[in-house]
């Protein structure tokens, strides 16, 4: 059975593997797993489209100002009824997400707000290290993707491109905690292998291919839990969870690693130290 990423946007170049194994190089004319939603007891088909259509807008994927796909091209793609479509829409449209404009389309709604601040890369680091001494980790898959179009735009590379996509729940006192999905050009990514994603962190595997983390930004947001994390996490579908984006630089520059980390609110916090030099005039 395929080993499912759960993003329709990213063309995988890997077979999948036998139930619980690791996928492993075929064909680059393979094809990603389908969108199609699978049902999921107490949460309505309608909810879950609208789930990963509401990532799909905070994610960058669908941008402001993007005209969302027809009614029906949606139904195809998550084998749902055009119903069900609607219902999904209509609720992005409550959230002010999307404007559906009579005869024209649906479009994605105005940008969110963006504060900025600066903190010490050391601070980072130290975080890392932290999270990778105190958890255990499970490698859910692993293999060669061509990305989503916003991942390609933040590396710079064109859009056929091709990276290696990680997705690792990390484990805290035995319990899953931390679902983390990582994006790492291919040139970079045949200095690692399967076996260490199992037992390293991925700092330190950047490093010992020559590429230290030395800048970068990182981006605090919420999404609620689609099926396909819920399921990891041990977490009802629909339930919030802090979202961690990360672009990370090597010393001359390079982007080497999009990083995202979604946690339960119930477990992870975000603490901010407000020195003098960090407070306003």
């Amino acid at each position: 059975m395929p080993l499912g990423n759960g993003d329709p946007h990213a063309q995988d170049v890997r077979t999948a593997a036998p139930a619980g194994g690791i996928a492993s190089v075929n064909s680059p004319q393979a094809k990603a797993p389908a969108t199609a939603i699978e049902r999921v007891k107490g949460t309505s088909l309608h909810h879950q489209v609208y789930l990963v259509l509401r990532d799909g807008i905070r994610n960058g994927r669908y941008k402001a100002g993007d005209s969302l796909p027809a009614e029906d091209e949606l139904a195809r793609s998550f084998a749902v009824s055009r119903v069900t479509i609607r219902s999904a829409l209509s609720s992005l449209e409550r959230d002010a997400l999307i404007e559906r404009r009579q005869g024209v389309g649906t479009f994605v709604a105005g940008g969110m707000h963006s504060a900025e601040t600066h903190a010490p890369v050391a601070d980072l680091i130290a975080h890392i290290a932290d999270i990778h001494r105190t958890t255990t980790v499970r490698l859910v898959e692993v293999g060669l993707v061509t990305a989503p179009p916003e991942i390609q735009a933040a590396f710079g590379h064109p859009v056929d491109d091709i990276f290696q996509r990680a997705v690792r729940v990390r484990l805290l006192n035995g319990l899953p905690t931390f679902f983390v999905t990582t994006f790492i050009p291919q040139a970079i990514a045949r200095h690692i292998d399967e076996a260490a994603l199992r037992s390293t962190s991925l700092y330190e595997l950047l490093a010992r291919a020559g590429h230290r983390l030395h800048s970068g930004t990182q981006v605090i947001s919420a999404q609620l839990a689609s099926p396909l994390v819920a399921g990891h996490l041990d977490v009802a579908v629909g339930a919030p969870l802090i979202r961690v984006r990360r672009e990370h630089m090597d010393e001359g520059g390079l982007m080497v690693e999009h990083f995202e980390m979604l946690v339960s609110p119930a477990s992870f916090e975000v603490r901010l130290r407000l020195d003098a030099e960090t407070m306003p005039s």
